[in-house]
């Protein structure tokens, strides 16, 4: 399957998920709907570190592009996408160089 498909596809995942409580809740629904989407539709084995070159394949945000922020919220960074984790576990990425907002889901925190 095709990489702007399977965007499209962890997309749907993320906004059909149950919403999450904080930040790191939400970082790792970030991550594990990365994983499960690129395990199941890109036929692309993953690489334990991700290669400089793009390969293809989706990866979550790697440690040294996550920045905890003092107010508990997590900015990431990958190759095409910066993500807002807000404190009420509220999600937001922005395509880089469009500056389109790709999703915004609400938290699930008061």
């Amino acid at each position: 399957m095709e990489l702007h498909e399977r965007l499209r596809i962890f997309f749907e995942r993320i906004a059909n998920a149950s919403a999450c409580q904080n930040a790191q809740d939400a970082l790792e629904l970030i991550s594990r709907l990365t994983e499960s989407v690129e395990e199941e539709l890109s036929g692309m084995p993953k690489i334990d570190l991700p290669p400089i070159e793009p390969t293809g394949r989706m990866y979550p945000p790697q440690p040294d592009y996550i920045f905890p922020q003092p107010d508990g919220s997590i900015l990431a960074r990958t190759r095409k996408h910066r993500i807002v984790c807000g404190t009420d576990g509220s999600i937001t990425i922005t395509h880089v160089k469009t500056k389109k907002v790709e999703i915004a889901k609400p938290g699930g925190a008061s």
